[in-house]
């Protein structure tokens, strides 16, 4: 099958967000200029996006069964508690984290897809609407809670409520079930939704577009709906948490946006966001890497307020240039590696 430029690319913007987001979270205090913030908030709900597209791509055409998609599902979420644990020293498993989220809804969306299409698109919207009900009945925590796992080189005791945790994994976490999980199942749908519209030959995609502004227009009028926490701690994304409101306009962008990029793919300029989206699992670990190991113990949170602007444009700057110098090298070892195992698959990308 040939390979879908239009997802590498999608997924390189994603990880350019992704970067400014969270080197931003570690370097500048709150509140973040009001273009950062919005360009931060885009990389989370498309790598989910993305996530059950792929699920449903991979289910369709290239009929993987349950088990591909569970190992995938289980290694990202060990790959979430391995950053947590190895890279900030926290107990696994709580925070939930977007790569928990995308390793659960990647297990989820096989199901999903088991459904009616139309069946799928009203649960999909069902999930969003519950998540502003559970968090209007039980509340919404405005930081999750998170417990260190060592201090002066000792295990710490796990002290955390187990139904903390459960909280946090269904309505308080970094990315809750409800109503993340409905972006993955997004992506599933859409994906069924673009094939059947290509099959009808309408090359303009007016149906998706036409879409898209109504999305948008629904979205803006539900604005006032719900409270909306603008910072987590240093984070400023507008999803904290993701209102009915946020989930109609970021769902409008995405599909836009890949209708865009799907028209002209081949062009030389997104050759950066492709290079980098082709090896999304590597550059999460590597951009939180180089965050974790050598710019926050420099200019972590505790020196935010002695940071400028600039700083942190340089700091942006020197991890999109290692990103590419590695995804050259990537490229180079794919080249000379040309049945690589499952397991280095899953990290550096097909």
């Amino acid at each position: 099958m040939q390979r879908n430029y239009t997802i590498d690319i999608v997924r390189g913007f994603a990880i350019y967000t992704m970067i400014a987001s969270n080197l931003a979270g570690e370097m500048l205090a709150p509140t973040h200029p009001l273009a950062l913030t919005i360009f931060g908030s885009m990389a989370a709900p498309i790598f989910v996006f993305l996530a059950g597209y792929l699920v449903a791509m991979g289910f369709r055409l290239k009929n993987y069964n349950f088990g591909y998609f569970f190992i995938r599902g289980i290694l990202t979420l060990l790959t979430a508690a391995f950053i947590d644990s190895a890279f900030w020293h926290w107990y696994p498993f709580t925070g939930v984290d977007v790569l928990y989220l995308t390793g659960f809804s990647m297990i989820l969306t096989y199901f999903f897809l088991k459904l009616n299409f139309n069946f799928r698109i009203v649960l999909t919207f069902l999930i969003f609407i519950s998540g502003y009900f559970i968090r209007k009945e039980f509340g919404y925590a405005e930081v999750p809670e998170i417990r260190d796992l060592f201090k002066d080189g000792k295990l710490i005791p796990f002290d955390m409520s187990y139904k903390v945790v459960l909280s946090q994994w269904l309505k308080d976490g970094w990315f809750p079930i409800f109503g993340w999980v409905g972006m993955a199942f997004s992506g599933a749908c859409f994906f069924d939704w673009k094939n059947k519209i290509s099959e009808m030959k309408t090359k303009n995609y007016l149906e998706i577009i036409f879409f898209s502004l109504s999305l948008a227009i629904i979205g803006s009028l539900l604005v006032g709906l719900e409270q909306r926490y603008s910072d987590r701690g240093f984070y400023t994304e507008v999803f904290y948490p993701p209102t009915i409101s946020y989930y109609f306009l970021f769902l409008s962008f995405a599909l836009i946006l890949f209708m865009f990029v799907n028209e002209n793919s081949e062009l030389l300029i997104y050759t950066p966001l492709k290079v980098i989206g082709k090896s999304p699992m590597f550059f999460y670990l590597l951009h939180f890497a180089l965050i974790a190991f050598v710019i926050s113990p420099y200019f972590g949170k505790e020196n935010s307020h002695k940071i400028s602007f600039d700083k942190f444009i340089y700091s942006y700057i020197f991890i999109i240039i290692i990103s590419l110098i590695f995804s050259k090298l990537i490229s180079i070892l794919k080249s000379k590696w040309e049945k690589p195992p499952f397991i280095v698959k899953f990290f550096i990308g097909g």
